[in-house]
């Protein structure tokens, strides 16, 4: 790995003072409304917003929205129209829960940073100052598990974002970032981070009935496929995990249809049918019962349509893991479910095998299925 870094990646725009509140570069004005005007324009923040001394620790700092200035970045109007489409698609989980308010205090605190190729944005390891949002060109992202050295584990291009969980969990990167196409990010300062999304995102939790996810980061711990996953990946994924409720006799995934999920039980059991067209019955290939059991990852790990149904025994719940998730953060345990996949049964060794047992009828519509 190169350690080319981008010069306006390397720091945020304002140091943040021992309170936690934002302290304001040389030529910050003042405003009438109380927030901070910085000179931004349609360029780079200029090379001394940079030209700070980087903390060993920033787990001493207070988010306290009632004492934060918001800091703003000029722009124009059809800039910031530009750049609050992005914020609101390039994370959903993320931005889902923050008022219209807050979305354009986080806008107007974003910065521009020019990349060039083979900068590189954030290093593994280093103190989290920034979030990425990618507005052109392409980054790599690259993590080191072993001494088997760095692995890219997936490309983010336009709309994409990158670099929040060093600044939610205050612990070092998770991975490097190396530009691989040139272009124009913009950037979100650490404090402004905390201070906007983190504390907005925590004063609507209960209203809008948010899943805690430190409880589905807890139980992805104790799911043996996801083991290649680092702390910090695991706590990304549990952000995206969506918890549903089913109950029993409902149909979960239906063969032939297409597939954007991947599902992994929580509580409950259910079953999986096979039943390719020209067959004369269908067959209980699988019972899943245990928490961790996961199904429904050839689709979307494929781009392919439904192998199977899954129907549910009892009520449960499951959480599901989104397409453009399931692409963007299980490129390290892929290996492992293609090497699962590759040990499920065919219709026909079922078939052979069911015709030297008994069977019994199931009462899901009118199914059979191997005792």
């Amino acid at each position: 790995m190169g350690n080319k870094k981008s010069k306006n990646a390397a720091n945020n725009p304002g140091a943040a003072g021992e309170n936690g509140v934002q302290n304001g570069p040389n030529n910050t004005v003042s405003q009438d409304d109380g927030t901070q005007q910085h000179d931004g324009g349609g360029g780079n923040v200029p090379d001394r917003y940079h030209k700070r001394d980087r903390r060993a620790s920033v787990s001493g700092e207070t988010v306290n929205p009632h004492t934060y200035t918001p800091v703003v970045h000029a722009k124009d109007e059809e800039t910031k129209v530009r750049v609050r489409a992005m914020v609101r698609e390039c994370n959903k989980v993320l931005f889902a829960n923050l008022e219209e308010d807050t979305i354009n205090r986080v806008v107007d605190a974003m910065f521009p940073v020019d990349m060039n190729e083979g900068d590189d944005i954030i290093s593994q390891g280093a103190e989290g100052d920034n979030f990425y949002l990618v507005e052109s060109g392409e980054c790599d992202i690259f993590v080191s598990r072993d001494e088997s050295g760095p692995q890219k584990v997936m490309t983010a291009g336009p709309g994409r974002s990158f670099g929040e969980l060093a600044l939610m969990y205050l612990v070092p990167r998770a991975a490097t970032v190396r530009c691989k196409q040139s272009g124009k990010l913009w950037a979100l300062d650490r404090v402004s981070f905390q201070n906007l999304i983190i504390a907005g995102t925590d004063a609507n939790t209960d209203k809008n009935n948010t899943p805690d996810t430190h409880t589905h980061e807890k139980f992805l711990d104790n799911v043996p496929v996801l083991a290649p996953l680092n702390k910090y990946e695991r706590l990304q994924l549990a952000e995206c995990m969506i918890e549903r409720r089913f109950e029993s006799g409902d149909t979960l995934i239906r063969q032939g249809d297409g597939g954007d999920e991947m599902c992994v039980l929580v509580e409950g059991q259910c079953g999986a049918y096979i039943h390719p067209e020209g067959k004369k019955r269908k067959i209980r290939a699988r019972t899943y019962n245990t928490p961790g059991d996961y199904f429904g990852e050839l689709a979307p790990m494929n781009a392919d349509v439904r192998k199977a149904t899954i129907i549910a025994d009892t009520d449960g719940t499951l959480l599901f893991i989104q397409r453009a998730d399931f692409d963007r953060l299980l490129g390290p345990v892929k290996p492992a479910l293609q090497r699962h996949a590759e040990q499920y049964r065919t219709y026909e060794e079922l078939y052979q095998e069911s015709k030297t047992r008994p069977l019994r009828a199931f009462s899901h519509e009118g199914m059979w299925g191997e005792t």
